[in-house]
């Protein structure tokens, strides 16, 4: 899940999908898009770790962030991104070829989503909590349901609450928010 970047160029028809079905008209009030949609009129950013595709750093900015960075390790991803953003006229998001492990995250974040290994997340761990704003949201996914007990723990004891925890088959995911 961490490295499927490879993937045909996004039509905006896809992208308007992934909204509709990752934003609904009436979100739960926990869910970060609800946050990012029906909340405040501030600004807001969002920090894609593992972007593959592109898919939520381009869904970030039609859901209107001003400040969006989307990250990853294979220079192919970045390559498969930044074409995703130019067919779907989305010119806005910045696009960085960075391993996470060596990478200085620059400043904070509202949401940070990361699609990364399970090992990746322990060893980052403490400077992505440092990343996240004040009330701001973080999505882990791509995680094995086996490690999401460990992963959930460790991010707990830095200081994150926990909103949701979701499990379908052998795959995990991890909304945690800071207070």
């Amino acid at each position: 899940a961490a490295n499927n970047c490879i993937a045909p160029v996004l039509a905006s028809s896809s992208i308007d999908d992934t909204i509709s079905r990752c934003a609904p008209s009436a979100p739960c009030s926990s869910s970060p898009s609800a946050t990012l949609k029906t909340g405040s009129q501030q600004k807001w950013s969002c920090l894609d770790l593992g972007t593959g595709s592109g898919i939520l750093a381009l869904t970030a900015e039609l859901l209107g962030a001003p400040k969006i960075l989307g990250i990853d390790f294979d220079q192919r991803c970045i390559k498969v991104a930044r074409a995703n953003a130019k067919a779907n006229q989305l010119l806005k998001t910045e696009w960085q070829h960075a391993d996470l492990l060596q990478w200085k995250i620059p400043g904070k974040w509202n949401l940070i989503a990361a699609n990364i290994y399970s090992s990746v997340l322990k060893a980052t761990a403490r400077k992505v909590v440092k990343a996240l704003a004040i009330h701001g949201h973080l999505i882990l996914s791509g995680i094995l349901a086996c490690e999401v007990e460990e992963i959930e723990s460790l991010f707990i004891n830095l200081g994150l609450q926990k909103k949701n925890r979701i499990i379908q088959g052998k795959w995990g995911a991890l909304h945690f928010q800071n207070h």
